[in-house]
This record gives C-alpha cells, sequence and structure tokens, in this order.
C-alpha cells in the first residue's frame, strides 16, 4: 500500500497534537517542533491516518492515530498494534469497503496489528533466488497472483468479501483465503504454506507496510 504522505505546516501539527497528546499519557509530545504526517485513507470518509513523531531522542520513534479533524465525540484513536482502535473507528466513520480498497485496507490493517505471534503483513513483491529450483520459481508465481490481495467474490446479502492474499509471517509467505465483512471484520479461513526460510533480507523485500 503506498500512501499519500503531507507533511503538516507548524500550525497544523500542533492542532494535531493538542488533539492527540491526551491519549498519549506518559508519551504526550512536544507541540512545539514535534513533526506530524497525515495520509487519506480509502475507506474513510472523515478519519485521517497521522504519524507523529518523537524526535527528542538521537532515534526519532513513531507513533499513530486515527483522528477526525472535524472534532466531535470520539475523535481520535491511537494505534496500539490491537485491531480494536480500528474496528472502533470502523464503526464510527463507517468503513466503506469496495473491490477497488480492499488491498489498501488490508495493507493498512495488518501493518497496524500485530497477533499474539508477532506481525502478519501483506506481501508486495517477491522474487526468488537467482539459483532458485524450477518448484520455487513456480511457487512464486503462483503467490504473486494473489498480490495485491485479489477479491474473488462479494456476498451482497451479507456484505462480505472473500478475499485471497498472499501475506509474509517472520519467515515464510502463505497463501491465505479471508473473509472481509463490511464492517472491516477480517477472519482468515485457510491458509497454506507457500514458502518458507527467507532471509532477513528476503522477507524485508517481500513485505510492504502502510506506515512507511
Amino acid at each position: 500500500m503506498n500512501l499519500n504522505w503531507k507533511i503538516l505546516p507548524r500550525s497544523d501539527a500542533t492542532r494535531i497534537l493538542g488533539a492527540v497528546n491526551p491519549y498519549l499519557g506518559d508519551y504526550a509530545l512536544p507541540t512545539s517542533n514535534s513533526p506530524v504526517r497525515v495520509a487519506k485513507l480509502s475507506f474513510y470518509a472523515n478519519f485521517q491516518f497521522y504519524e507523529l513523531t518523537d524526535i527528542r531522542d538521537k532515534q526519532p520513534k513513531s507513533m499513530f492515530a486515527l483522528h477526525n479533524p472535524s472534532g466531535g465525540e470520539d475523535s481520535t484513536f491511537v494505534l496500539d498494534w490491537t485491531n480494536r482502535p480500528i474496528y472502533t473507528v470502523n464503526e464510527h466513520d463507517p468503513i466503506d469497503l469496495r473491490q477497488d480498497n480492499i488491498a489498501d485496507y488490508l495493507g493498512f490493517f495488518f501493518a497496524c496489528v500485530q497477533g499474539p505471534y508477532g506481525p502478519m503483513t501483506v506481501v508486495e513483491n517477491l522474487e526468488p533466488p537467482p539459483d532458485a529450483a524450477d518448484d520455487v520459481k513456480k511457487m512464486v508465481k503462483e503467490v504473486l497472483k494473489m498480490t495485491p490481495p485479489r477479491v474473488a467474490g462479494y456476498d451482497r446479502a451479507s456484505g462480505t468479501f472473500t478475499v485471497y492474499a498472499a501475506m509474509l509471517f517472520k519467515d515464510c509467505v502463505f497463501k491465505t483465503k479471508m473473509e472481509v465483512a463490511g464492517n472491516g471484520l477480517i477472519q482468515i479461513v485457510e491458509h497454506e504454506l507457500a514458502l518458507g526460510g527467507l532471509t532477513p533480507e528476503e522477507s524485508k523485500k517481500t513485505a510492504t507496510s502502510a506506515l512507511n
């Protein structure tokens, strides 16, 4: 997922920090110089995606939030690597999922949510090693058919999409079948190991992140 990040001018950044800081507790950021970026998400009409960067240490650290700049009650949700804030915003906005933005939603969701066993990431690129065997090259071609996530069906009665996607988990790529409800609830109903034992560098090249 490629986000069109926009750096906010100082006045706008200060306003957003003022709205988000009360939810950060001890991690509240200085409003005078903390950088803030914003990106529009196609599946929300009002909430936008914000990156707030703490530059007080030598190694900058970023935090992320979904915020409705129009204000009002429940207009700010800090992302905490669980699905709770995303599913809550899905109800507040509410979410608008279509065949042409399902891939963006899945990329965003899995970049912002980590399960109990670690993060899963939507596969963006996959290249076999130059000396890969023919069966490995064939499997890579099969995985790439799911890149980006592909809508295979839509149940109008329930508003549920059936989606096939390639997912990276640790050093393995899985072919997965998901059911994505109209309210954004995601369930992985089938998964099959496609490739295992990727090197750290291969894993890095394979994954995409909505946070970059």
